[in-house]
């Protein structure tokens, strides 16, 4: 039988899952559960001969839907001829393009293939690839590139990456890593064998390593490798552990921690947390989950076109004012719309500091934050902020945001909901995708070399799990801070 995905085609032979006809033909789509059912996000157009509708696919999917032929890819297999169409929103085949040029060059190509000498910047999140074009004589940023990475396919977080790789084999997950990272480069005019620095967490960094990175996984969570030193061609920074990895490293050295005290918090689905209080490094890393990147959410998505990523109240009355992405119509909420939203909704007295909501409320058409969505939330602030108190003292000279979706964070709702404490949201700078900017520092200099090695080096790291004190402290974060 032949299946058509997006205008690929390829045989089969018997039934197949449309999510793994749609990995093997190439084009990902993403599904945070990786696979499993249970987040209703892998929704794909689909015809021909298909399996019958499944539970999971009546429970999660519109009458609408239904009826104008959209299923689960997780849940649904072809079996005869058929063809999908993955849409955009969740077909993460596509690039967010950012590129600059001093000579207001619209793309700046022509400028970066003549006339500079360039290195190149990678950042591997667990979510998404960015990757940066820098010319290596004056260390500007001279052009951008921004991808979901492709191995969102098997999951959300780096758990469901590493079983996947046990399942599947490291290079499963490695070789569309490394052709999504090739492209981008290609894209930017950058040479093969140009100088290069790559970052990311220690499980994407392992994987892209080809190395197995199933000890990561399971206690005593040991690392593999902590790198600091050159793999694939690339510099690859020292990681501090298991679960702060070199990005981290990379955003405390665009923060100034290797200079001056203060902490920066990687926020993402796995938290990363370096302080530096009195010359002295401490870090640690949670377990937030994946709603801050819009997984688990009932209308989440990733920061992509069509997201809203603010929520303001605008009237006496409290009706919510959105911001989307791209001024698009808004398609669903990513993370920092969700921070956004609950702090609104604190303010109006739709949430109480329990969490508890009386009733699912519409942000925009056909855009709502529900009870679960709350409880999510909860889960992954309480998470993130006993490891920032834990780490910090709970009181630090600077606090720097970093993260997936750092450069569009709120920091007084942030403070409002009870992410980071209120007395320091004063002393707090949104930094953005930290782990690239230090990476390009990194690109230009050896010095910021040395500097990132001795803050891993030097990083006493506090393990979370098992710790009672993370538990007490997790337990009591759960509330949102009374109104003021």
């Amino acid at each position: 039988m032949r299946i058509t995905v997006n205008g690929k085609s390829a045989e089969f032979d018997g039934s197949v899952g449309i999510l793994d006809a749609c990995r093997r033909l190439g084009v990902t789509v993403y599904a945070p559960c990786g696979g499993d059912g249970r987040c209703g996000k892998c929704k794909v157009a689909a015809t021909g001969a298909l399996s019958p509708l499944t539970e999971a696919e009546r429970e999660r999917l519109t009458d609408e839907e239904i009826a104008s032929g959209v299923r689960l890819a997780c849940r649904a297999f072809a079996t005869g001829d058929a063809a999908v169409t993955v849409r955009d929103g969740n077909d993460m085949n596509h690039d967010r393009d950012r590129d600059r040029d001093k000579n207001n060059n619209p793309d700046g190509t022509d400028i970066i293939r003549k006339q500079r000498r360039l290195g190149a910047a990678v950042d591997i999140g667990t979510t998404t690839l960015t990757v940066t074009a820098v010319d290596m004589d004056s260390g500007a940023r001279v052009g951008e590139r921004v991808r979901r990475n492709p191995q969102s396919v098997y999951g959300a977080d780096v758990i469901s990456r590493i079983a996947a790789a046990e399942k599947y084999g490291t290079y499963a997950l490695r070789e569309p890593l490394t052709k999504a990272i090739s492209e981008m480069r290609r894209e930017l005019f950058i040479p093969d064998d140009a100088e290069t620095v790559v970052v990311g967490n220690t499980t994407m960094l392992t994987i892209w390593a080809g190395i197995d990175p199933s000890p990561l996984g399971k206690a005593p969570f040991s690392t593999p490798d902590k790198f600091g030193r050159t793999v694939n061609g690339a510099y690859v920074p020292r990681c501090v552990s298991a679960y702060v990895g070199a990005d981290a490293v990379a955003s405390a050295i665009a923060a100034g921690l290797a200079d001056h005290d203060g902490a920066v918090a990687d926020i993402g689905t796995n938290g990363e947390i370096i302080s530096r209080v009195n010359g002295a490094y401490r870090a640690s890393a949670a377990a937030a989950g994946p709603a801050l990147e819009g997984a688990g959410i009932a209308c989440g998505m990733t920061a992509t076109e069509g997201a809203v990523c603010a929520v303001r109240l605008c009237d006496a009355g409290g009706t919510p004012d959105v911001e989307t992405i791209g001024n698009a119509p808004p398609a669903g909420i990513c993370g920092s719309g969700l921070i956004d939203a609950a702090a609104a909704l604190l303010d109006m007295g739709v949430i109480d500091a329990d969490g508890g909501m009386r009733f699912d409320f519409e942000l925009a058409d056909g855009v709502r934050m529900t009870r679960g969505d709350v409880r999510a939330l909860q889960l992954a602030k309480a998470a993130l902020r006993a490891a920032i108190d834990m780490t910090t003292g709970g009181d630090v000279d600077r606090m720097y945001l970093s993260g997936g979706f750092g450069s569009t964070l709120n920091v007084a709702s942030c403070a409002r909901i009870g992410l980071i404490p209120s007395a320091i949201a004063e002393k707090t700078v949104v930094l953005g995708n930290g782990a690239i900017t230090g990476a390009e520092l990194m690109l230009i200099s050896d010095e910021w070399r040395k500097k990132s090695d001795m803050i891993a080096e030097d990083a006493v790291y506090i393990e979370l799990s098992g710790s009672r004190e993370f538990e007490r402290r997790f337990i009591d974060e759960m509330r949102f801070p009374a109104r003021d």
